[in-house]
């Protein structure tokens, strides 16, 4: 990727110290894809306001200079900023931002993954529609890796049946399997897949809570495969948000059980 003159914009993903002064900042462009960049003096006496701008999902338009894997950011000037990320939203945003930074190379063009970027930040940030952004930029993902699943036909090229239950074998697809197969049922990594879902999936009918959960459990199956062995920090931090969100809850009714 050559130096870029012309202001683009970019979607920021992650921020990092770097020196005394500096951040090093992922970023994603609708056109070159993901982009590590040096903002120099960033973290400088008197420029609080710039390090704060450059928040996970704020966008930006700026210069990107440098043939190094890491490019010189100029002059960033915020476009579009979020409400901020806390405690549960801040574990989502995170997610996204891990997926792309773990599964996609610098300087590869994603362009169909950039407005699903932008509308999944902006939906956790106002908690709108937040799983199904969440399963869309999933899917979108999946498919910019080479992951394309047939919803319509199984391994052996048979037409899914509504009224039939399947497993998910990544990098082969869904096998029709018997609701009495104990193999199936006892292994919680082949849990059985109803038609129905799969069907409705392939027609993007995802607002159906049981079918968006279909997609989910689905999704999670072929990114772990991409991941192969390495692990998401953002799912431990969502686990430990729970579960001190739990023992929050529970200590609250406790108190109210009390005082009646």
């Amino acid at each position: 990727m050559t130096s870029e003159r012309t202001a683009i914009p970019l979607i920021v993903l992650h921020s990092r110290p770097y020196s005394d002064s500096s951040l090093i900042i992922e970023t994603f462009s609708e056109h070159q894809g993901r982009i590590p960049v040096l903002s120099k003096g960033a973290r400088r006496t008197g420029k609080q306001s710039l390090r704060a701008q450059l928040q996970m999902g704020v966008l930006i338009e700026a210069c990107v200079t440098g043939r190094g894997e890491i490019k010189s950011l100029v002059r960033p000037e915020v476009i579009e900023s979020t409400a901020g990320f806390y405690g549960e939203s801040f574990a989502m945003a995170s997610y996204i931002s891990e997926l792309l930074i773990k599964l996609t190379h610098p300087g590869d063009p994603h362009p169909s993954l950039f407005s699903k970027i932008l509308n999944c930040f902006k939906a956790i940030s106002t908690r709108q529609n937040t799983l199904l952004s969440i399963r869309l930029f999933e899917q979108c993902l999946l498919t910019e890796m080479g992951v394309n699943v047939d919803y319509e036909q199984d391994v052996n090229g048979n037409a899914i049946d509504a009224n039939e239950f399947y497993r998910l074998t990544p990098f082969y697809g869904f096998e029709c399997v018997a609701m009495d197969d104990k193999n199936v049922e006892s292994r919680s990594s082949h849990v059985p897949l109803k038609g129905e879902a799969l069907l409705a999936i392939s027609r993007q009918y995802l607002s159906d809570a049981a079918v968006l959960s279909t997609v989910k459990y689905i999704n999670r199956r072929l990114i772990d495969a991409q991941l192969g062995t390495t692990k998401l920090n953002s799912r431990e931090l969502w686990l430990k948000w729970h579960g001190r969100y739990q023992q929050t809850q529970k200590a609250s009714l406790s108190m109210q059980n009390n005082k009646a």
